[in-house]
């Protein structure tokens, strides 16, 4: 597979916010090691792809709904500054390079989570309950992580986010 960049504009089957040569550059200029070879950056800016979107869930407003990938968004705000729809904030790229280091390196964090849902109410607010002592394991960037929480739904840059651990 290749890697295929969305760049904005809506890319039939995108599966990267970031190519190749951006990779290389962007662990170059840090002084950091990732795959020899294009097939492993590759399955690396893939891997981290995959981690930068299921932690957008919060982002519910896709430009396109065919589109693969959860950004471009038709409103989203990057510290509380609106992004163009048709853009791919700097932001979220970093995030992606980020994850895809930690893909390379084995060093995503684990964070312990409660798991075995009890009960779930949304009638008066959202409440969920957990069986006691249940426990997953999730895996973690918080390098990623701290560009990502720089990107909201709104301007005030409040959203509902899952508190982990």
């Amino acid at each position: 597979m290749a890697i295929i960049v969305e760049d904005g504009t809506i890319v039939l089957n995108a599966n990267s916010y970031n190519s190749d040569a951006e990779y290389v550059a962007y662990a170059a200029a840090r002084g950091i090691t990732i795959g020899a070879d294009a097939a492993a950056r590759e399955i690396e800016l893939i891997l981290a792809t995959d981690y930068v979107d299921n932690e957008l869930t919060r982002m519910q407003k896709k430009t396109d709904a065919t589109q693969s990938l959860r950004y471009p968004q038709s409103v989203s705000y990057v510290n509380g500054a609106l992004v163009a729809n048709n853009v791919i904030p700097n932001e979220l790229k970093r995030a992606q390079l980020e994850a895809a280091i930690s893909v390379f390196k084995g060093v995503f964090d684990v964070v312990t989570t409660a798991s075995n849902i009890k009960s779930e109410s949304l009638v008066t607010g959202f409440k969920t309950e957990y069986f006691e002592g249940a426990q997953q394991q999730e895996a973690k960037s918080d390098n990623a992580d701290t560009y990502l929480d720089m990107l909201s739904p709104t301007a005030g840059g409040s959203f509902i986010s899952v508190v982990r651990g």
